[in-house]
């Protein structure tokens, strides 16, 4: 960590990042939908455990609510490369969330 004096040099301007960086892909259409069909099976796949464990089956979906997939943030990649600032390859993790709620049917 810079010490407060070392940041005043003039050798150490400029060197302290006030904004976290982050990371986009270019079209992150296909990443999001494939986060969604994930969520919403394992969602199904926890339900159906649930309902087997209680001793009844799933009907159909009553609601669903999905909270979206996480967008990725900024293009900064871009002008950090063309500005000279070597970068590291790495992974952008997309997200999504859904609530759902089924009928209970008799065990069967």
């Amino acid at each position: 960590m810079l010490r407060p004096r070392l940041v005043k040099s003039r050798r150490f301007r400029g060197l302290v990042c006030h904004r976290p960086i982050h990371f986009a892909l270019d079209d992150d259409a296909e990443a999001r939908d494939r986060a969604r069909k994930l969520a919403v099976a394992d969602a199904r796949h926890t339900a159906e455990v649930y309902a087997t464990a209680a001793g009844v089956r799933l009907g159909e979906v009553i609601s669903m609510d999905g909270g979206g997939a996480q967008p990725a943030r900024s293009r900064v990649l871009m002008g950090m490369q063309s500005a000279g600032v070597p970068v590291m390859p790495g992974e952008i993790s997309v997200t999504a969330r859904v609530h759902m709620v089924f009928a209970l049917l008799p065990g069967g």
